[in-house]
């Protein structure tokens, strides 16, 4: 009887142990210290001067739809909304414009060099929920559509000239059959108040199709330095619309030292620095 319990207590300390060293090689959002913050902030803070590029399938269409200019708020990403198109409707006419050049990454990337730039910030999805890279579990993707990882291309450019590089990506998505866009009064959809057109959606699906796409930007190129969450509404967010903490910690798990906002939640900018790495306001500079 002694022996077992000097077993036990022996496997109870070497669990211990084990959980409290993974913990302080990956420090989750809960537990990271200040020190270990200031310190992934570090190179940020001393960038200063960053590209931030807004692009994708909306960029085809060239401020234009069916031959008709439209007037955004925000910028063309909203083309969609502003013109009240359905998802098919939307890929009928977005998709046959859409026409990236061989070597745009390396253009933007030597761009960004020579304008003084450390680092460049892109979308990989916007709202409409076209990802540019090669996704396994999307066909309204790059990689389906035109049989390319735009992600890649512009990852592997951006690094060869020495910049750090940073993801956009929006938990919204317009797309995705699953989104339960009558949950949030106040977030946008471009049929907004309008029934389910598949009468009914299970959100809880959605949020496993999100964590599973950025698991795949977390693993499959490389170091990612920031990953820019867009965005949640005061009636929809954090754990309920996004299950804000798992998908996180999971980001950490690929990527320790990343920087993140903290737009999987919607509260006052200023005051509340636990959700994310940084605050951030269109008028905020960095410091």
């Amino acid at each position: 009887m002694i022996k077992r319990c000097i077993v036990l207590t022996l496997l109870f300390i070497v669990l211990t142990l084990s959980i409290r060293g993974h913990a302080s090689d990956k420090p989750s959002s809960a537990t990271e210290s200040p020190q270990q913050r200031d310190g992934r902030m570090q190179w940020w803070r001393n960038a200063r001067f960053g590209m931030f590029v807004h692009w994708g399938l909306y960029s085809g269409l060239a401020g234009t739809w069916e031959g008709k200019p439209v007037a955004t708020q925000g910028g063309m990403e909203w083309i969609q909304q502003r013109v009240k198109a359905d998802t098919a409707t939307y890929a009928k006419n977005a998709i046959p414009l859409f026409k990236p050049k061989e070597g745009f990454a390396t253009q933007w990337a030597q761009m960004a060099k020579n304008a003084g730039c450390r680092y460049l910030v892109f979308t990989t999805k916007h709202h409409d929920g076209f990802a540019l890279h090669d996704s396994k579990v999307s066909e309204f993707d790059a990689g389906s559509v035109l049989n390319r990882d735009l992600v890649k291309e512009i990852v592997d450019a951006c690094h060869k000239e020495g910049l750090r590089v940073g993801f956009y990506h929006s938990v919204i998505d317009w797309h995705h059959d699953q989104y339960a866009y009558l949950l949030s009064k106040e977030l946008p959809y471009p049929l907004k108040g309008q029934p389910y057109p598949n009468d009914h959606r299970d959100h809880e699906k959605y949020i496993q199709f999100l964590h599973a796409q950025a698991n795949e930007l977390m693993s499959n190129y490389g170091q990612v330095d920031v990953v820019w969450w867009d965005y949640s509404s005061t009636d929809f967010q954090g754990e309920r619309a996004w299950k804000s903490f798992e998908l996180m910690d999971r980001v950490k798990e690929k990527q320790p030292h990343i920087i993140m906002n903290n737009r999987l939640f919607r509260i006052p900018e200023a005051g509340f620095s636990g959700m994310g790495t940084h605050a951030v306001t269109d008028q905020l500079d960095p410091k």
